[in-house]
């Protein structure tokens, strides 16, 4: 019997310091601060969320960090397309697992 390949994603916020937004005094954004440095708001104040993609074996398989604000299905697609597991030997890696579970949100 064939075995599937599981895996699991799920994501997790972490709160950032308060002066890690480097916001200025009032509190609004800053125009030369880029949109790529995945700090955002969330409804505790700056925050950072990580989301994570991993096989059955809670090894993980892909990364992707995003601002405390972004959903979490925004990001699955994102998520699974950065799964490459390489074979031992040659051939292309293997991106398209049979089975993938997550939680509600």
């Amino acid at each position: 019997m064939a075995s599937t390949w599981l895996v699991q994603i799920g994501s997790t916020i972490v709160r950032a310091h308060q002066h890690a937004a480097a916001t200025g005094r009032k509190g609004g954004h800053r125009p030369d601060e880029p949109d790529d440095h995945a700090l955002g708001r969330s409804r505790g104040g700056p925050a950072t969320k990580i989301h994570l993609a991993c096989d059955g074996e809670a090894r993980p398989l892909a990364v992707l960090v995003t601002p405390g604000q972004r959903h979490d299905n925004v990001c699955a697609q994102t998520l699974l397309e950065r799964i490459r597991v390489p074979y031992s030997g040659p051939g292309r890696p293997r991106c398209r697992p049979a089975q993938v579970t997550a939680d509600k949100a």
